[in-house]
């Protein structure tokens, strides 16, 4: 994939755009763009790549992503039967006047546009809500949509903790190069965590010698491969001990880790504690 910069056209008479998408299949290539960019997804599903993130995506999902944050919604075959449809509002943040947010009112959405640089998955009971203040601002005349899509900020920057981050904490949009070598490798990464990754198959992938791919990924991530790796494997290994019933040594080996000491090491040094430790202090909370 080549990361394309799209160009966002408002018709005339509007400051930011709003668009029912409906088709087979979500066409819209790995690319970026200036403005946020809030996106109810109807029908279909797939992959999402946003920034150094991948998951997937279903109906219902309502995600709000930032400016410039490199991404795309791959359909899977399985998964398009019935089509692809999507709201869509694309908007800069100045949109309603370069001084808007900076209102003392207003600073909780000023720190809601900061955080949407990492891009935000929406949850409910906010998710619902949003997307019929989406459909509203869809269908609704003049200055009515601008009122509209300021009530969906400030609704959305007053339950913050409905959200939760897409790319790592410390992904950099303006690190991401032009070329889209990046999206392939993070795809096949997330793709590939229960198994053996190693540098030598990534930096195939990535048509580069295992020494230059270990400079190139830690130029535009901020962070070694290895690194992201293992922090994508505890994320999931967190998700496995909070969802579902399996053993700590089947969490281990189902995340990818070789052995348990290893993963134990990893754990206690992203999460804080040892994984059981973790899993019996989250049972015990109310």
């Amino acid at each position: 994939m080549r990361l394309e910069v799209e160009p966002i056209l408002c018709q005339v008479d509007h400051s930011f755009t709003s668009l029912a998408i409906a088709g087979p299949r979500f066409s819209c290539p790995y690319h970026r763009h200036p403005e946020l960019e809030l996106v109810a997804i109807d029908a279909s599903g797939g992959r999402l790549v946003a920034g150094d993130h991948v998951g997937a995506f279903a109906p219902g999902d309502l995600f709000l992503l930032g400016p410039d944050l490199p991404h795309i919604f791959q359909n899977t075959a399985i998964e398009t039967g019935g089509g692809a449809r999507a709201l869509v509002v694309q908007f800069r943040q100045d949109f309603a006047g370069p001084g808007l947010f900076a209102l003392p009112e207003l600073k909780p959405v000023r720190r809601l546009l900061q955080a949407a640089h990492r891009g935000l998955v929406i949850g409910e009971p906010l998710r619902s809500r949003l997307r019929a203040t989406m459909e509203g601002i869809h269908g609704a005349p003049g200055g009515k949509r601008v009122c509209l899509l300021l009530e969906a900020l400030v609704d959305l920057a007053g339950a913050i903790r409905c959200t939760k981050p897409l790319a790592s904490a410390g992904y950099d949009p303006a690190s991401v190069p032009t070329e889209g070598r990046m999206a392939d490798v993070l795809a096949c990464i997330q793709e590939g965590l229960a198994e053996e990754l190693t540098i030598a198959d990534l930096a195939r992938l990535a048509g580069l010698s295992p020494n230059a791919f270990s400079r190139w990924f830690r130029q535009q991530t901020g962070r070694t491969c290895i690194d992201l790796i293992n922090s994508l494997r505890i994320r999931e290994a967190v998700r496995l001990l909070d969802e579902t019933s399996a053993t700590v040594t089947e969490v281990c080996f189902s995340c990818g880790f070789g052995n348990l000491a290893h993963f134990h090491a990893e754990f206690r040094r992203r999460i804080g504690c040892p994984p059981g430790r973790y899993r019996r202090r989250t049972q015990d909370r109310p």
